[in-house]
């Protein structure tokens, strides 16, 4: 991670065995010191001046700080709102519209929404549907930010085929051939076979014969059995 080599999202949640704890402090850590790995270590006189700097700069804010001006309800706000009455009825394509137009902070909410495991539920406003149109509206978007957290829905799902299992696979595949690499990432690491094996549809339908798709669907049909869905 300190070369710029990305660590494994689901670290947190999948290791298993003796090496989980060190693999979760390992992540942590990284994560803690480096910003989620946007910001690498540098020299120790580099990590100490850019330390100082941002000290400075928070005192000189807490100087200037000013109560921010009052701002109204955002469209984005009001949309969520929307999406989670709508039930089983469609988004509309003026929705969708507003999305493009509000595009980062859209997509932030729409991730936020979709990832709510209490909205999942039947029984929840919106009868379970809220996630669902959120979801499909980040594949009309083709948001790269959602791509991680689409496959952390298809991986929590223990029955797949159900409704919001099948659009996160189908909203990766809208994303299209930018969600393969997390998509293979996700192949190669994890020990759920079962999602893995749900994956293997969006890598077909995205990796136009990448070579990396083809030994890691290998590595799948050598781990799965045909109980658990090897024919796919």
């Amino acid at each position: 991670a300190l070369h710029s080599r990305p660590l494994y999202w689901r670290w947190k949640w999948e290791a298993y065995g003796p090496a989980a704890p060190w693999l979760i402090t390992l992540a942590l850590l990284i994560e803690g010191y480096t910003n989620g790995g946007q910001n690498l270590f540098g020299s120790p006189q580099e990590a100490r001046a850019r330390f100082q700097a941002s000290l400075q700069q928070a005192e000189e804010m807490l100087e200037e700080e000013e109560l921010p001006p009052e701002i109204g309800p955002s469209p984005i706000d009001e949309l969520i709102d929307e999406l989670i009455e709508r039930g089983k009825e469609r988004w509309t394509p003026e929705q969708l519209a507003l999305c493009q137009a509000h595009r980062k902070e859209a997509i932030a909410a729409l991730i936020e929404l979709a990832s709510d495991e209490e909205l999942q539920l039947e029984d929840a406003p919106g009868e379970g549907y809220a996630p669902i149109h959120a979801i499909e509206l980040l594949g009309e978007l083709q948001a790269m930010e959602a791509v991680q957290p689409l496959i952390d829905i298809v991986a929590s799902i223990e029955e797949p085929g159900v409704i919001i299992h099948d659009t996160a696979i189908f909203a990766l595949q809208k994303i299209g051939p930018s969600a393969l690499e997390p998509i293979l990432t996700f192949m190669r690491y994890s020990p759920n076979v079962e999602a893995k094996l749900s994956l293997a549809e969006a890598v077909e339908a995205i990796s136009q014969r990448d070579e990396r798709a083809y030994q890691v669907l290998l590595d799948v049909w050598d781990e799965a059995t045909w109980e658990e869905g090897r024919c796919l």
